[in-house]
């Protein structure tokens, strides 16, 4: 701030000459000048957000899980078969059209996929397995679902299960303690979902999927569809 006093005398000259001051006369001018810097202060708030997800779950990105991806009569992609019990399976295992006659010609089945695709013909003594992730995660629990029913016209056995590692044709990979759903009697034409659910105990595992027939008989064929698989976050 800057302020500025200017006195100006006022003085008269009278006509013999003599000039006199009237000092009553006297002016004081003060100028004020205020210079204002604004200073401006930016604050930048960074806000770090640790998102906690309770009691939701994330859908597994599953390969050729309505087993589409493949041509009719081959094994599907994404899947690995292990013959069990005894050497060849039934010559249908493998993937199949919609509509496909699965049995012989005296006692056969036609079946029918509730979405007009093709299906898995899970034979009568193999496992199918797939890879659901390459490292649990302490606590999740892995939840697949699938479709299923007779492959042909004679009732198979079926169950579901993970596992850490890939199964044998010794069946010697032991099923995680609480993910084992077996003894699944197919006997019926219609289709019905079936799931079967593991929570890890540690992190790090690998993590797989496993479907099984295991009658062994004839033309006791199991059938899948629509495989479906989350990953949840307990509450």
């Amino acid at each position: 701030t800057t302020t500025t006093t200017t006195t100006s005398t006022s003085t008269t000259t009278t006509f013999d000459g003599t000039t006199t001051t009237d000092p009553d006369a006297t002016t004081t001018t003060s100028t004020t000048s205020t210079t204002t810097t604004s200073s401006t202060t930016t604050s930048t708030t960074t806000t770090s957000t640790t998102t906690t997800t309770t009691g939701l779950c994330s859908t597994l990105q599953l390969t050729n899980a309505g087993f589409e991806d493949s041509a009719a009569g081959s094994l599907p992609t994404g899947w690995t078969q292990v013959d069990i019990l005894t050497a060849r399976d039934h010559a249908a295992t493998g993937t199949q059209a919609n509509g496909s006659v699965m049995g012989t010609a005296t006692n056969n089945v036609t079946v029918t996929t509730l979405d007009g695709g093709q299906y898995l013909c899970g034979g009568r003594s193999s496992v199918f397995y797939q890879q659901v992730t390459a490292s649990a995660v302490a606590g999740h629990t892995y939840n697949m679902t699938v479709l299923m029913r007779e492959g042909s016209i004679s009732a198979a056995w079926a169950r579901l299960y993970f596992t850490s590692s890939p199964q044998t044709s010794g069946l010697t990979v032991p099923v995680l303690s609480d993910s084992a759903v077996g003894n699944i009697t197919l006997n019926s034409e219609t289709w019905k979902r079936y799931s079967v659910a593991y929570t890890a105990p540690v992190s790090g595992d690998a993590l797989y999927f496993n479907l099984e027939s295991f009658r062994n008989v004839g033309n006791t064929l199991a059938a899948y569809d629509d495989v479906q698989g989350e990953d949840c976050i307990a509450n």
